[in-house]
């Protein structure tokens, strides 16, 4: 990412943890959602947000069966900050 934005939330949120339970010990907030991708060029580290479809497939013997599938979405501008991911 071209920003710095998961860097400081995970601070912001740490820092907010931290104030709401006191009595705990060694918070750490950590955003889930960004992984490296691998391209031409070389690896970037992209934000991405995992989804899940659920259809009724049709059976060559008639009827329908539940499937579920799952895939991720690479963000192609952070979604905090609205800067262009490169």
């Amino acid at each position: 990412m071209m920003c710095n934005c998961k860097e400081e939330l995970e601070k912001k949120l740490t820092d907010h943890q931290i104030k709401s339970t006191p009595i705990s010990k060694g918070h750490k907030v950590a955003l889930k959602g960004y992984g490296i991708v691998l391209t031409d060029s070389g690896c970037r580290y992209r934000g991405f947000m995992e989804y899940e479809v659920f259809e009724l497939a049709p059976l060559k013997k008639g009827g329908h069966k539940p499937k579920k599938t799952r895939g991720n979405m690479f963000f192609s501008y952070c979604p905090f900050c609205g800067k262009k991911a490169e």
